[in-house]
C-alpha cells in the first residue's frame, strides 16, 4: 500500500512538472511569436512612413521651387519694365516696387533696389522696418556673388543688415538698348518663417526638416548649434559623431540626388529622406526630412 502511494505521488509530480514544462514552452513560444509580430509591425510602420515621407518631401520641394519661381518672375518683370529700363530710380519706380512687394509679401519680407554703385536706393519693407536707404552694401557677400554671376542669382545662407537670416534673390538691371548696368533689384526671403510654412523645423522629438545651401551650410535645423555652420566643419562632424551614413547621404544630396536612409548617431534610430530644390533646372537648396522611429511607433 505504501509503495502504491509513493508511485502515485511520483506520477503526480511528473505530471505537474510536465504541465509546468508545457506552460513554460507555450509561454516562451507566445513571447517569441509576440516579439516577431511586434518587430514585423514596427517594420511595416517604418515602410509606410518611408512611402509617406518620400511623397511629402517631393511635395515640399515642388512648393518651395514654385514659390521661388514666383519671386523670380516678379523681379524679372521689374527689370523688364519701362520704369527700370529708363535708368531712373524715381517715384514711379518706387511705386512699381511697392506694388510687386504686396503681390509676394507672403513669401518675401522686402524688395529693394541698389544702383550701379551698390547703394540702396529703394526698399519696400513691412511697416516699422529699417529701409537702410543710402547704405553701401558693396562688401556684403551676397552682393559680390550677384555681381559676379549671371543676371539672376540666388544666395546661400546670408545675414542681413538687421542681423536676420535670409535668402537673397537678385536680378541685374541692364538696359536692353545699350546693355548698360544700372543696378540690381532684390527680393529677400526670411529663412525661418519661409521654411516653417512647409514642415516642423523646431521640435526634434517629432518629424522635422533641415535645409542646407549649396555650400552644405545648415540654414534650418531644430539643433541651433548647427545653423549657419557647414556640414563639413569639425563642430558639425563631431555633433554627428562622424557617422559614415550621415556623411554618405549628405554628399549624395549635395550632388543633387534624392534618397532615403536610416541611422542612429546617439539620439535613437532615425529614418531620413532627402531631396534637392531645383530652380531654373539647377539644384539650389537641399531638404532633409528626419523622422524619429519612436514617433512612428507611438
Amino acid at each position: 500500500m505504501e509503495e502504491f502511494t509513493v508511485n502515485v505521488m511520483k506520477s503526480r509530480v511528473l505530471i505537474l512538472f510536465s504541465i509546468l514544462g508545457v506552460i513554460l514552452i507555450t509561454f516562451s513560444s507566445v513571447m517569441y511569436l509576440q516579439g516577431i509580430t511586434e518587430n514585423n509591425i514596427k517594420s511595416e510602420l517604418i515602410k509606410q512612413a518611408e512611402i509617406e515621407k518620400l511623397s511629402q518631401i517631393k511635395d515640399i520641394s515642388s512648393h518651395v521651387s514654385s514659390d521661388l519661381d514666383s519671386v523670380i518672375a516678379r523681379l524679372t518683370g521689374l527689370e523688364d519694365s519701362k520704369e527700370f529700363q529708363s535708368g531712373k530710380l524715381d517715384n514711379m519706380t518706387e511705386k512699381l516696387v511697392s506694388e510687386k512687394y504686396l503681390e509676394i509679401n507672403n513669401i518675401v519680407d522686402r524688395i529693394f533696389v541698389t544702383d550701379a554703385k551698390n547703394i540702396v536706393r529703394i526698399n519696400a519693407v513691412p511697416p516699422g522696418e529699417n529701409r537702410f536707404l543710402g547704405y553701401d552694401v558693396t562688401n556684403r557677400t551676397y552682393v559680390q556673388n550677384a555681381i559676379s554671376s549671371d543676371d539672376l542669382s540666388l544666395s546661400d545662407y546670408s545675414i542681413g543688415l538687421d542681423g536676420k537670416s535670409r535668402l537673397y534673390i537678385s536680378n541685374k538691371i541692364t538696359t536692353h538698348e545699350s546693355g548698360k548696368f544700372e543696378g540690381i533689384v532684390w527680393a529677400t526671403v526670411p529663412i525661418n518663417s519661409f521654411f516653417s510654412r512647409y514642415y516642423n523645423i523646431d521640435n526634434s522629438s517629432l518629424p522635422f526638416m533641415m535645409v542646407m545651401d549649396k555650400n552644405g551650410t545648415y540654414m534650418i535645423s531644430p539643433f541651433p548649434n548647427l545653423v549657419g555652420k557647414s556640414f563639413f566643419s569639425s563642430d558639425v562632424q563631431s555633433f554627428f559623431h562622424n557617422n559614415s551614413e550621415v556623411n554618405r547621404y549628405t554628399r549624395e544630396l549635395l550632388a543633387g540626388k534624392s534618397g532615403i536612409t536610416s541611422f542612429d548617431f546617439g539620439l535613437g534610430p532615425r529614418t531620413v529622406v532627402y531631396d534637392p530644390v531645383f530652380v531654373n533646372g539647377i539644384p539650389q537648396y537641399y531638404l532633409i526630412l528626419v523622422t524619429p522611429n519612436e514617433s512612428v511607433y507611438s
